[in-house]
């Protein structure tokens, strides 16, 4: 069932295999100024905050405003926005949502898409969700499942990373310097959209660092035991796996 997104197009996301992962640190790039307007203007219509009715200018959203509100979600996830990509992954998903309810449907290829390409753009959660649900699939290819080693592997990597930085942090800054940034950081957050850093729904799948390189090496020893180097990586990650545990 395709989903009942009005006069939306989503072939776009339809091909979500081989995407490779990137990370943008910058907390507002420039060129994302414009999406992030898009999605504000997206939750103000799906909130009730505004309407296209000129005798009602606030009010539950009717079949226009979610038309509305999905045009300016889409057009957020064009421009690369996160939080866009992963709410518009959840309209595709077939579950239910918090955001934009009215929207239903299920689009198997576009869902996988969008999550691939926020995972590309650092989505912790996109990387697991997308590796979950490769996994769930009896029919996932060979391919597919290697896609989704690469997504766990990137997902432990971004969990790590994450606290090596804390930990350099805690090390060189003083008390002072850090209630500093913090105090910076909350101004910059005024400057984003109300949504963003949401999952939508999107979350860890009971992973952490350890055990989703643990996984990916029982992948590597299981059906992907016949790849070349299978073994090799298995115990590579297995090694790895040991030391995320111990950190």
């Amino acid at each position: 069932m395709k989903p009942r997104i009005p006069n939306v197009d989503l072939s776009d996301w339809c091909n979500w295999r081989g995407a490779v992962r990137h990370h943008n640190s910058d907390p507002l790039p420039e060129d994302l100024v414009e999406a992030e307007c898009h999605m504000e203007i997206a939750a103000m219509y799906n909130e009730g905050r505004i309407t296209l009715r000129p005798d009602e200018p606030r009010g539950p959203p009717g079949p226009k405003e979610v038309e509305s509100a999905v045009f300016h979600l889409v057009e957020a996830a064009r421009q690369d926005l996160p939080e866009a990509l992963l709410a518009l992954a959840r309209l595709c998903s077939g579950e239910k949502s918090d955001f934009l309810p009215q929207v239903k449907g299920f689009e198997r290829e576009s869902l996988r898409g969008l999550l691939a390409r926020a995972a590309t753009l650092g989505a912790r959660h996109a990387m697991a969700s997308l590796a979950d649900l490769v996994l769930r699939d009896s029919t996932s290819s060979v391919e597919e499942l290697q896609l989704a080693s690469d997504h766990l592997e990137a997902f432990a990597e971004d969990i790590l990373e994450e606290r090596r930085l804390k930990a350099a942090k805690a090390q060189e800054e003083s008390e002072e310097e850090e209630e500093e940034e913090e105090e910076e950081e909350e101004e910059m957050d005024q400057e984003h959209n109300r949504l963003h850093r949401r999952n939508f729904g999107w979350d860890a799948h009971g992973y952490d660092a350890s055990s989703a390189l643990r996984r990916a090496a029982e992948l590597f020893e299981g059906p992907l035991a016949q790849v070349p180097d299978a073994a090799s990586q298995a115990s590579i990650l297995r090694k790895r796996s040991e030391a995320a545990k111990a950190s």
